[in-house]
């Protein structure tokens, strides 16, 4: 559990920088509520994650959120407030145009037939070659690493 933690800090971080250089805001900040019985191992470890959060009751949190009834008495919860969501679509196109900014040069709807360490050949024979190449398939994925 560790790790997604230590992956969401590292995330939000690089999100807050691209967000800097491009002037675009691509995080929506919200608010996420946790919550789980106590006895349950996946509270319990995401509990360890954020140990100077304050728990919640089962009546603190029907009352702060009236639509969550009937909690059970073995529930706790508690609030992340640097949580929040990805803009998706303004977020591809800013990382886009960020990765062309910095001389990055993308190619679209193209068949690779050949990878080797700094370069990429495509299926009407031409290479690129780079200091680093990366490579997309998408949901072409499976195919392609055959």
């Amino acid at each position: 559990m560790k790790f997604r933690n230590d992956m969401m800090k590292d995330a939000l971080k690089e999100w807050k920088e691209l967000e800097e250089e491009s002037g675009e805001e691509l995080l929506v900040h919200t608010p996420v509520l946790t919550l789980g019985s106590i006895h349950a191992q996946f509270f319990k470890d995401v509990l360890d994650q954020f140990p100077d959060k304050e728990l919640m009751t089962p009546e603190e949190i029907s009352k702060k959120f009236p639509a969550l009834k009937n909690i059970p008495e073995d529930y706790k919860g508690f609030l992340h407030d640097e949580c929040g969501i990805v803009r998706a679509r303004k977020a591809l196109l800013t990382t886009k145009a960020m990765a062309e900014k910095h001389g990055a040069k993308l190619i679209f709807n193209t068949k690779v037939t050949k990878i080797s360490k700094n370069e990429v050949q495509t299926e009407d024979g031409t290479t690129y070659r780079g200091k680093n190449v990366v490579v997309s398939c998408g949901a072409y994925t499976l195919p392609f690493t055959k």
